[in-house]
């Protein structure tokens, strides 16, 4: 099974082309929200995140899969 990873961020397509052949993935081009229900639900099931500039707080963290 492929790990699965959760990109926020803007990526080259030859990128995520390459991400593809390794990952499952949940693609969104907005900014991260611990406060929105749906992106935590979905971060929830990842085993990664690909982000950069991005506030990662602590409600983020503890939502994170243990």
């Amino acid at each position: 099974m492929k790990p699965k990873i959760y990109i926020n961020k803007p990526i080259p397509y030859e990128v995520e082309l390459y991400i593809a052949t390794h990952c499952d993935y949940y693609k969104r081009d907005k900014k991260l929200d611990s406060t929105d229900k749906q992106f935590l639900d979905e971060f929830k099931q990842v085993d990664g995140l690909l982000t950069a500039g991005e506030n990662i707080d602590a409600r983020l963290l503890n939502s994170a899969p243990a």
